[in-house]
């Protein structure tokens, strides 16, 4: 999928983040890996993304980096049992 740079911010997590959500819906995983991975290293702390990229993880048929990303989604979001 090729991306006009003009109309998207490369540094604006919203967009790599909404575009990877996207992607996942319309079951494009690997364009929708690499946008939503770009959107958790600006924006470590999103518990949405890693919950979205753990769904697109499993659905790519990778369950140890679906899993990986499902606890750091528990953990961040308080659900991680101690």
């Amino acid at each position: 999928m090729e991306i006009d740079p003009i109309h998207f911010d490369p540094i604006h997590f919203s967009s790599f983040h909404e575009l990877g959500a996207v992607l996942g819906k319309l079951r494009k995983t690997a364009a929708a890996i690499e946008m939503l991975e770009t959107a958790v290293d600006l924006d470590p702390g999103s518990t949405k993304t890693r919950y979205i990229l753990s769904q697109v993880y499993a659905r790519q048929g990778n369950p140890e980096k679906a899993n990986a990303a499902l606890e750091q989604f528990r953990i961040l979001s308080g659900q991680h049992p101690d």
